[in-house]
C-alpha cells in the first residue's frame, strides 16, 4: 500500500486512473486520494484523504495516517488554507521519523519548507529545505537534490545570503546538465 502511495506521487495521472472506481476504504483508497489531490481534484482528495486518516487511526496503521496527513496538508496548501495545514504537516513529520521512512519524511520537508516560504518565514523555509537536501542526497535521488537545491537558494535569497542561494542554483544547474535535465 505504501509503495502505491510513494507511486501516485511520483505518476498520478497513470495512478489515478489505474484506481478509478476502487473501493474508497479498500486498499487503494489511500493511492487513490493522493492521485486525486496531485492531479488537482482538491475537494475530492481532502474528502477521501479525511477517511483514510480517520481509518488509519482507528486501525493504529501510523504509516497510513502519517501519508495521508501529509497530502491532506499538501492539498490544503493548494487550496490556500495554510493555517488548516501546518498541524497535518508537523505530525506527519513526526511520525515519518518515528517509522524511519526518509522518503516520506523528505516530501513533509520539502513541502513544510514550501509552506513556510509562503507564509514568508524565510528561516524555517531554509532549516527545512535543508534538512530535506540531506535526505535527498543520503537516497541518492538527484532529482530531489535538484529541486531542493533551487527551494533552498529561494530561502536564502529572501535571506539576503546571495552568495549561498547562487552556489545553490549552480549546483542544481550543473547536476541538471549532467543528468540531460531541462533547468
Amino acid at each position: 500500500r505504501h509503495a502505491l502511495a510513494l507511486a501516485a506521487v511520483a505518476d498520478p495521472a497513470q495512478l489515478r486512473a489505474l484506481t478509478e472506481g476502487a473501493d474508497p476504504e479498500g486498499e487503494l483508497a489511500l493511492t487513490h486520494a493522493i492521485a486525486l489531490g496531485r492531479t488537482g481534484a482538491l475537494d475530492e482528495a481532502t474528502a477521501r484523504l479525511d477517511r483514510v486518516a480517520f481509518r488509519a487511526r482507528l486501525e493504529g496503521d501510523d504509516m497510513s495516517l502519517s501519508w495521508a496527513l501529509a497530502e491532506r496538508a499538501r492539498a490544503y496548501v493548494a487550496r490556500g488554507r495554510l493555517g488548516a495545514s501546518a498541524a497535518d504537516f508537523e505530525t506527519s513529520l513526526a511520525l515519518s521519523q518515528a517509522l524511519g521512512n526518509a522518503q516520506l519524511e523528505l516530501i513533509v520537508r520539502v513541502n513544510l519548507g514550501y509552506l513556510h516560504g509562503r507564509e514568508e518565514r524565510p528561516e524555517p523555509y531554509a532549516e527545512h529545505t535543508r534538512a530535506a537536501l540531506a535526505l535527498a542526497r543520503r537516497l541518492k535521488n538527484d532529482q530531489a537534490v535538484a529541486h531542493c537545491l533551487c527551494n533552498l537558494a529561494g530561502a536564502l535569497a529572501y535571506l539576503q545570503r546571495c552568495d549561498e542561494a547562487m552556489a545553490c542554483c549552480e549546483e542544481a544547474r550543473a547536476l541538471a546538465q549532467d543528468r540531460g535535465w531541462p533547468y
